[in-house]
């Protein structure tokens, strides 16, 4: 286990997830039969893509926080033990501090929101929903209380997250909870204790803050940090540790700075980890992901798609 930093997201590694055969290897004729397309097979297609490491200074991540980054082998390793809920399904709710209630997000935020999860996250269904006066109840007499005074702390979060999935009639994945109120490291009683998200996989459990995200006039949802914040996250609940080999969605990040320089994108080693879990069809995730952020204007990450689109299908015509 990697020692744990001030502001780390904290990662638990034990987990398994249903492997679902998917033929990706696209035939070159139509008499040629289709291939099952290995993880390492679309690592070493898209390595040659990867950037290198970002360059850190005093006060970022890899300057204050040590760790050895995780392999394809030890992914495998740390997701395969768990048994989950087959159904690959996250809900995510708004959680509001100021009457410390679960509410489902806004009309305007869930339209982009859904676009870019589903489309980053194929195969998994992505539920924004309200909870039940039933669940709401049960939530209030759980006895899962809030600490630190006013201050809003990433585990109580995950443990509420982690009391609605076991509500549920039908326990999804992962359940998110998303705060416009700073969260806050309860091990750490000074004002610097601040983390922007955090997630537990054994249970199932994600908080996010878009507090430091806002710019006028802008929702939450169309924020890039924002989304970058939530993709990390979620892809901690799915057992991927930080990064620390290339420019990658992955890298840690400890500042405002960080987060608007972190791509988007996950680096083909992080990639194929995704595609062990989910066997998506990595052309049609790309070709997705390029419509998407090219709509929001994110002409970087739009950019980085339509290369690694190309170099996919490059690749499977030689």
């Amino acid at each position: 286990m990697l020692p744990i930093p001030r502001r780390n997201h904290l990662i638990r590694t034990k987990t398994k997830i249903e492997i679902v055969e998917f033929k990706t290897h696209r035939p070159r004729h139509n008499s040629q039969k289709t291939e099952p397309m290995t993880s390492e097979g679309l690592r070493d297609v898209l390595l040659p893509w990867a950037a290198p490491l970002r360059g850190h200074k005093t006060g970022d991540w890899l300057s204050e926080n040590f760790e050895e980054g995780q392999s394809l082998t030890e992914f495998r390793a740390a997701w395969k033990p768990r048994d989950i809920d087959r159904s690959q399904r996250i809900q995510i709710f708004r959680y509001d501090n100021s009457d410390q209630r679960l509410k489902p997000l806004s009309d305007p935020a869930i339209p982009p929101l859904s676009e870019i999860l589903r489309a980053y996250f194929p195969r998994v269904e992505f539920v924004f929903t309200a909870l039940s006066d039933q669940q709401q109840c049960a939530l209030v007499s759980s006895g899962i209380e809030k600490e630190n005074g006013r201050r809003l702390g990433c585990d109580f979060l995950v443990n509420l997250a982690s009391k609605v999935r076991k509500l549920s009639p039908e326990p999804p994945f992962a359940v998110t909870l998303l705060t416009e109120t700073d969260l806050h490291d309860e091990t750490d009683s000074s004002a610097d204790g601040w983390v922007f998200g955090y997630s537990e996989p054994n249970k199932g459990g994600i908080c996010v803050s878009w507090e430091r995200c806002k710019r006028d006039g802008e929702d939450f949802s169309r924020s890039r940090c924002f989304v970058s914040l939530l993709l990390h996250e979620i892809c901690h609940v799915f057992y991927i540790k930080h990064c620390v080999s290339f420019d990658c969605l992955m890298n840690g990040v400890n500042s405002e700075e960080e987060l608007a320089a972190q791509s988007l994108h996950l680096c083909p080693e992080c990639h194929a980890k995704l595609f062990d879990i989910l066997r998506f069809d990595p052309f049609d995730r790309f070709a997705s992901l390029r419509k998407i952020f090219g709509g929001m204007a994110w002409k970087r990450d739009g950019s980085l798609a339509a290369n690694l689109l190309a170099r996919l299908k490059e690749a499977n015509t030689n």
